[in-house]
C-alpha cells in the first residue's frame, strides 16, 4: 500500500497538501491502494475530505508503529519531521521517499524527492542518497497537465491574484488597489483560499471589475492561469503550476522556505519578483516586451505529464529489482 504523510493548514500554508493531493489522485485514478494522512487544522480538512484524506497527528511514534508496515511505500512531505522519525519509518516500510525542497537534514541512504524547478540550485556531489529532482518530478495536478497559456495581448486585459490557501502577509487588498491605480480597464481575478482572514478588506477595495473566486477547484484555477495575461502569486507550489502552464508571473516570497524559488527567478528569465514593501515590478508586467520575453522562455517548458507517474515508475522498478 502507498501511504502519504504530510502537513499544512492556515498557519503554515497548503503547498505540501496540494502536491500530495497529486499523489493521492494518481493512486485513485490508477486503482492503487493508498492512505492519505495530514497533520493540520480544520482548514486543511476542508481540502482533503474530498480526497479520502484523514486529519491526524501522524508524527507520533505510536501512530507510525501502528500504521506503517513492511508492505508499505511511504511518501513523507514535511518541514518538521526529525531524522529519528524518518529512521523509524524506513525500518518499518518497504520503501520510503522523502519529499524535501531544502535537503534540510543530514540524510544518509535515503531517497529524496525535490519536485521543483529550483532543485538544481541545491545539487551537490553527495553520493549518500538517491535524488529525484527537478522538472521531471514536479507534482502537477492533472488539471494543469497539457495546458499552455497562449495569451499575449498588446494591452493587459486580465490579471490573476493568488497568494495560496492563506494570505499571511495581507497582500491581496494592497495588490488590488495597486492594480486599480495602474489601470481602470483591466479585470482582476482574485482567488480566495480556505485560510483567508482578510476577506472584509478585500471586498472594501474591490469593484465590478474585481472577480472574487472562493476555494476554487484545480480545474477552475488552471482555467484562470490559462486565460489571463499574467499572474501575481506567492512563490510556493503555485510557481510550478504557473511555469508549467506558461503563464507569465510576478512572484513574492511570503515565507522563508520560498527563497529558493526567488533565487531561481533571479537566475532565469521565467518570472519577475516583487517585495512586501515594493510592488513596482508588478507595473513592469504591463509592458508587452516584458511579457513577450517571459513567454518565449516559458514556451520551452514541457507540460505533457505529471511527476506522480515518474515517481510511481521509480517505485515499481525498485520492486522488480531492475
Amino acid at each position: 500500500m502507498i501511504k502519504i504523510l504530510t502537513e499544512g493548514g492556515r498557519e503554515h500554508g497548503f503547498g505540501h497538501i496540494i502536491r500530495c493531493l497529486t499523489l493521492a489522485n494518481y493512486c485513485l485514478e490508477n486503482d492503487l491502494e493508498y492512505q492519505f494522512y495530514v497533520d493540520g487544522d480544520e482548514s486543511a480538512h476542508k481540502i482533503i475530505k474530498q480526497h479520502n484524506g484523514t486529519l491526524v497527528d501522524w508524527k507520533r511514534d505510536c501512530f507510525i508503529k501502528e500504521n506503517i508496515n513492511h508492505e508499505d511505500t511511504v511518501f513523507v512531505d514535511s518541514y518538521y519531521l526529525t531524522l529519528e522519525h524518518y529512521e523509524i519509518i524506513r525500518k518499518r516500510a518497504e520503501k520510503l521517499l522523502i519529499v524535501d525542497d531544502l535537503y534540510r537534514l543530514p540524510y544518509d541512504g535515503y531517497t529524496i524527492v525535490n519536485p521543483n524547478f529550483c532543485a538544481d540550485l541545491l545539487l551537490s556531489d553527495d553520493s549518500k542518497n538517491i535524488y529525484l529532482y527537478g522538472e521531471k518530478y514536479i507534482l502537477l495536478r492533472n488539471e494543469f497537465v497539457g495546458k499552455k497559456n497562449n495569451v499575449l495581448n498588446k494591452e493587459v486585459k486580465r490579471v490573476l491574484i493568488t497568494f495560496g490557501g492563506s494570505d499571511i502577509l495581507d497582500l491581496t487588498p494592497r495588490v488590488i488597489t495597486y492594480l486599480r491605480n495602474l489601470s481602470s480597464e483591466i479585470t482582476i481575478e482574485v482567488v480566495i483560499g480556505f485560510g483567508y482572514t482578510n476577506l472584509a478588506k478585500i471586498k472594501r477595495v474591490s469593484n465590478v471589475r474585481v472577480n472574487l473566486h472562493y476555494n476554487i477547484s484545480a480545474n477552475e484555477m488552471a482555467k484562470l492561469m490559462y486565460e489571463v495575461d499574467f499572474g501575481i502569486c506567492a512563490a510556493g507550489q503555485t510557481v510550478n503550476e504557473m511555469l508549467k502552464i506558461g503563464c507569465p508571473g510576478c512572484f513574492i516570497k511570503v515565507i522563508d522556505n520560498q527563497q529558493l524559488n526567488i533565487d531561481y527567478f533571479n537566475k532565469s528569465n521565467r518570472g519577475l519578483i516583487f517585495y512586501e514593501d515594493d510592488l513596482s515590478n508588478i507595473k513592469e508586467m504591463f509592458k508587452f516586451e516584458v511579457r513577450n520575453s517571459l513567454k518565449q522562455e516559458l514556451n520551452k517548458i514541457k507540460n505533457d505529464s505529471s511527476g506522480a507517474h515518474e515517481l510511481y515508475k521509480y517505485i515499481e522498478v525498485g520492486k522488480s529489482g531492475k
